[in-house]
């Protein structure tokens, strides 16, 4: 259940959630595991946004181990063109286990695990009706106590509404090794809606 403070100090909140998987069948290759996850977040002004969370897990098994998640993001909102610029710092311990595991690394399974991430986004709104979107990850393995180079990773957005009733999209994605372990990929997806 979470718990919220709302606007606690200078239009600033407080979160606190507690939530926790069960295997229900003794096929499921996980263990039962309880997280607690705390979140201050709010606008610093009218042009400035930040989050912070970090998240506890609990994971039984044939040993109990405990991971953790600190997660940290900044938002400016200039007044041109509806544009926006983030930056984002990522930490998961190596003994973290995700709950639902969030794609952080393009094309890996368990991604949120042994990893620190920095990143930075942004966002313009040139004509009305044309979005445009662009991130990019530096990602490191945090594994064994130490930190190396993992991969670059990037993404891009259009979102082009043509009219009323249609809408073309095309999104791209890379990531470029940093080391011999590391397999590149690279995805784009276009596509073109029409509401009849």
């Amino acid at each position: 259940n979470a718990l919220v403070a709302n606007d606690i100090w200078q239009n600033n909140s407080l979160s606190y959630d507690v939530f926790a998987f069960l295997p229900m069948e003794k096929a499921e290759n996980r263990s039962t595991s309880i997280y607690g996850k705390a979140s201050f977040f709010g606008n610093i002004n009218t042009a400035f946004y930040h989050d912070f969370s970090a998240i506890l897990g609990l994971f039984y098994g044939e040993k109990t181990t405990t991971g953790f998640v600190l997660n940290g993001n900044f938002g400016w909102y200039p007044s041109f063109k509806n544009s926006t610029l983030g930056l984002n710092v990522l930490y998961a311990s190596e003994n973290y286990y995700p709950f639902i595991d969030s794609g952080i690394v393009m094309g890996e399974d368990i991604s949120l695990n042994g990893l620190l991430k920095i990143g930075l986004n942004g966002s313009i709104k040139p004509l009305s009706n044309l979005y445009i979107g662009i991130m990019g990850d530096f990602v490191m393995d945090s594994k064994e106590n130490k930190i190396a180079p993992d991969c670059l990773q990037w993404s891009s957005s259009l979102s082009w509404q043509i009219f009323s009733d249609m809408m073309f999209n095309i999104n791209l994605i890379q990531k470029i090794p940093l080391n011999e372990s590391v397999i590149p990929g690279f995805m784009g997806v276009a596509s073109l809606v029409v509401n009849i």
